[in-house]
């Protein structure tokens, strides 16, 4: 990500357009502007969130898809 915002930075924003330099730097300002990233897991097809009622579950309620990777119980299929 990191690299990603240098190489905006440097080729193509115009001259008085600014952006952070680091993911790290990006981060800390969004932190600072009182913005924060909320991730939830979801199954491979994206039918629900795994959060409230459904944070428990280890498959989904609607396809049946495992909500973690096959011999994982923490690296979730997607993350949004």
């Amino acid at each position: 990500m990191s690299e990603l915002l240098s190489l905006l930075c440097k080729k193509l924003l115009l001259k008085g357009n600014n952006i952070t330099k680091s993911f790290y730097e990006a981060n800390k300002l969004i932190k600072s502007l009182g913005l924060l990233a909320m991730i939830r897991s979801t199954p491979m097809k994206k039918d629900v969130f795994f959060r409230g009622s459904l944070k428990q579950l280890q498959v989904c309620p609607k396809c049946e898809t495992a909500r973690f990777m096959e011999g994982s119980r923490s690296i979730p299929w997607k993350i949004l």
